[in-house]
């Protein structure tokens, strides 16, 4: 019987994977070392935030907090999705905490296509801009942006994806 657990997890991550490949997929688990496992957590998040999809475990983990689905990531963990972002774009392992005072390890689903904004930053050399250039955090952030909107073309979707006002990106390309 456990077999049989094992690959229906398995078969509801591909499905919820390939069902969400063009959003941001979040796995979390309470313990780091799980997060490769068939026993995290996945959370599809979309660009503004909002959660579009969950799988069985995330629902169980997550049970004593509203219904998981377009809910804002906002309302169920304690640090804001746009703080965030850019570490889980960059494949950080992160500790977070929900309302109810659980913390879990979060992390950029591994099963996703390569990240297409790293690719662009080495293949177009994207630059920060001028504003931006005195610090580390200025100037990675500043690159994110630019290449994100290089990558969409297009200052809507590129401020969804990255959780950041459109005002930002303007600010980031002038």
């Amino acid at each position: 019987m456990a077999l049989v657990n094992l690959a229906t997890r398995s078969i509801e991550t591909k499905l919820f994977i390939n069902k969400f490949s063009n959003e941001l997929i979040l796995s979390f688990h309470p313990r780091q070392e799980y997060l490769s496992t068939t026993s995290v957590g996945l959370l599809a998040i979309n660009g503004d935030g909002l959660i579009i999809g969950s799988n069985t475990n995330a629902k169980i983990m997550l049970h004593g907090l509203v219904d998981l689905k377009n809910q804002n990531f906002n309302n169920i963990f304690t640090s804001s999705f746009s703080s965030i972002a850019s570490d889980l774009l960059n494949n950080k392992v992160l500790k977070i905490a929900d309302y109810l005072g659980s913390s879990v390890f979060v992390i950029k689903n591994q099963n996703l296509k390569p990240n297409q904004t790293n690719e662009l930053i080495t293949k177009n050399k994207t630059y920060a801009c001028n504003k931006c250039k005195d610090t580390k955090i200025k100037r990675e952030k500043c690159i994110l942006i630019r290449s994100t909107f290089l990558e969409t073309n297009n200052i809507s979707v590129a401020s969804r994806k990255l959780g950041v006002s459109r005002t930002t990106i303007y600010k980031h390309l002038v």
